[in-house]
Order: C-alpha cells, then sequence, then structure tokens
C-alpha cells in the first residue's frame, strides 16, 4: 500500500513541474498578458516553454520562449498570478 502512495506523489510532483506564468504582448495597441507554460528553476525565476498554441509570427512576446524570467504574483481581475516582469 505504501509504494502505491509514494508513486501517487511522485506523479504529482512530476505533473507540477510546469506553472503557468502571464507575460506581455507587445504591439496589441492595449494591454494584452497571453498565459504560457513555464519551469520553476528556483524561488521567482521560470524558463519560459513553448506552448502548442503560440504562433510568434501573430504573437509578438515581450519575452521569448526558452528565456529565463524573474515573476512576481500580481493580481489580475482579482486572482493572484505569476507574471513575468524581467529577464533573470
Amino acid at each position: 500500500m505504501q509504494a502505491s502512495y509514494g508513486c501517487t506523489i511522485l506523479i504529482k510532483f512530476m505533473l507540477m513541474e510546469n506553472e503557468i506564468i502571464f507575460i506581455e504582448l507587445l504591439n496589441e495597441g492595449a494591454n494584452v498578458w497571453r498565459p504560457m507554460e513555464a519551469k520553476k528553476i528556483k524561488e521567482n525565476i521560470y524558463e519560459i516553454k513553448f506552448p502548442p498554441s503560440h504562433d510568434p509570427e501573430d504573437e509578438e512576446l515581450k519575452y521569448k520562449v526558452g528565456e529565463t524570467v524573474i515573476c512576481e504574483r500580481q493580481n489580475r481581475n482579482g486572482e493572484f498570478v505569476l507574471v513575468a516582469i524581467n529577464t533573470a
């Protein structure tokens, strides 16, 4: 029974590897933020991952896929989310 529990914890940990961060889109005519998957490197430092739905020809991200960014929690529409604020 305990081995099964250990496997469940390991699977949950592996699934939580990536988090959602928000990155500003440039040249949109308004403040637009795109949710992107990112891998946590250490506290407040994330590496931006390439989501299947991102089209670099259609959207210009302030920070590029593969870059490491500093994030902070910000209140966006009543919800606290991770927002990329600078390169690391």
